[in-house]
């Protein structure tokens, strides 16, 4: 396989999980700062991967849909940590875990790939940098537990 159409799924499917997650567990949200922030997480998810499949459509390829065990077990395990704990900081803190385990297989992704697009390379960049992002919006809403 193409190593852009590689990238381009593996970008198309990162940004998938990241919106469908946070649609998990949003109404959960009390805060309406945090709701805020994650739907402007939301739209940022989405935008990216719609990016990524136009992308995809340039190679004459279609996106590989995400393993619906996959998603279901993302759910499962948001409502099981929901059970435990519904505050605000809980709720920072597993989307910003999300977020560092996005950082870290980008960079892999970018690291083992040559000669990739110059737009792919660019939408990877992007998503890199939203997680980053998502990282430093979410910070102030850690807290210790009283």
């Amino acid at each position: 396989m193409n190593n852009n159409v590689e990238f381009l799924n593996y970008i198309s499917k990162n940004a998938e999980m990241g919106f469908t997650s946070i649609k998990d567990l949003i109404d959960v949200v009390k805060d309406e700062d945090l709701k805020k922030i994650l739907k402007q997480q939301i739209n940022e998810y989405e935008n990216i991967y719609e990016e990524a499949n136009k992308l995809l459509d340039n190679y004459d390829e279609e996106q590989k849909e995400i393993n619906p065990a996959q998603k279901f077990t993302s759910y499962i395990m948001i409502k099981m940590n929901l059970l435990k704990d519904k505050s605000t900081s809980h709720i920072a803190e597993m989307m910003m875990k999300g977020s560092n385990m996005g950082i870290i297989d980008i960079e892999k992704k970018l690291n083992s790939f040559d000669s990739l697009d110059k737009k792919v390379n660019h939408l990877g960049e992007k998503l890199l940098k939203t997680e980053e992002n998502n990282i430093e919006q979410l910070k102030p809403y850690l807290k210790e537990k009283e």
